[in-house]
């Protein structure tokens, strides 16, 4: 419902050793849904510090 996924954790200043994801390690993300992929974009948000990016992916189609 609301039209979004979101993945997150604490911020840096909350709790420094937050389950962020790091380099070296492997993450698995998933999630069911009803409607067809889409080409979509995500917005990539930093742990420490940097400008949010966005990055081109496949994503559920939107309700009609």
């Amino acid at each position: 419902t609301g039209g979004s996924l979101t993945w997150s954790c604490e911020t840096f200043a909350q709790n420094p050793n937050a389950n962020a994801l790091r380099w070296g390690t492997l993450y698995n993300f998933r999630f069911d849904s009803n409607r067809p992929p889409q080409d979509e974009f995500a917005v990539i948000g930093f742990f420490k510090t940097g400008v949010p990016i966005m990055a081109a992916i496949q994503g559920p189609q939107h309700r009609p």
